[in-house]
């Protein structure tokens, strides 16, 4: 997932972007509804930036599943700090996006 974090530490919900899709809609979804109410903190002077986070599913109920690799966004993840916020709402806009109720 891509999205942008305010200076409160709120995500900024239209911004929530899809960037691989989890093995169910159901993942994405959950993914979506835990970012509604997420607060993110960071460094003494917290600004407005982009922020790309993989996130893993373990269920454990005796039916292990293998999950995909968690790819390396570490370089994605730096390449979009340097987009103006112009161009990062170019970046996500076509993306898709979180269905927030």
């Amino acid at each position: 997932m891509a999205f942008v974090v305010d200076s409160s530490g709120r995500v900024d919900l239209p911004t929530i972007t899809i960037i691989q899709h989890g093995w169910t809609p159901d993942f994405d979804d959950a993914v979506c509804e835990y970012l509604v109410t997420a607060q993110f903190t960071w460094g003494p002077h917290p600004q407005r930036g982009p922020v790309v986070v993989p996130f893993d599913f373990d269920i454990r109920n005796g039916h292990a599943a293998k999950l995909p690799p968690v790819p390396d966004l570490k370089a994605f993840s730096e390449e979009l700090k340097q987009l103006s916020p112009a161009q990062l709402d170019a970046w996500l806009a076509p993306r898709p996006h979180c269905w927030i109720k």
